[in-house]
């Protein structure tokens, strides 16, 4: 059934033309909401739908309780590593050496994590990348090595 095209379009009330639907199965009014909202945002309709999708998705997870997931507790200050968590440690790229309180790192790391830090990443994320999170050796632990290490990175520049 073909309809008449209207030369006028009153904002904000429903027309005949919202029954009909985009390629993507969107009404056509809801296509131009979000390209009005694309265009005040300076997005992309894309982008819009995109971040759409994140927040639906999110919201999901939080009716769900999946968001509400107590975090794992940092490890305590000063305990030594038992043989089980020496083994485990033993076993990362990132560690050459492990006795019950002392890590050596390798030296690759340390840079990996310079570099990682200098693009602005948080130093957790790249210690849990590597598998040694906050959990395994403890928050303090990766403060201070990221601070020893940004030390002796400013000293080897002032010394060259």
């Amino acid at each position: 059934m073909n309809r008449p095209e209207k030369a006028t379009r009153s904002h904000g009330k429903p027309s005949d033309d919202d029954d009909e639907t985009t390629g993507l199965g969107l009404p056509v009014s809801l296509k131009r909401q979000i390209e009005s909202y694309a265009v005040m945002h300076h997005m992309t309709p894309t982008q819009v739908l995109a971040e759409g999708m994140k927040l639906l998705l999110k919201q999901e997870a939080l009716q769900q309780g999946r968001m509400n997931r107590t975090k794992p507790k940092a490890r305590p200050c000063n305990k030594p590593f038992d043989a089980e968590e020496r083994q485990y440690l033993c076993g990362l790229d990132a560690v050459d050496e492990c006795g019950e309180k002392r890590i050596t790192w390798n030296r690759y790391f340390i840079r990996y994590v310079e570099y990682e830090l200098e693009l602005g990443a948080r130093p957790v994320d790249v210690f849990r990348s590597a598998g040694v999170g906050p959990e395994v050796i403890g928050r303090k632990r990766i403060e201070r090595c990221v601070s020893r290490w940004r030390r002796q990175a400013a000293k080897e520049r002032n010394e060259q």
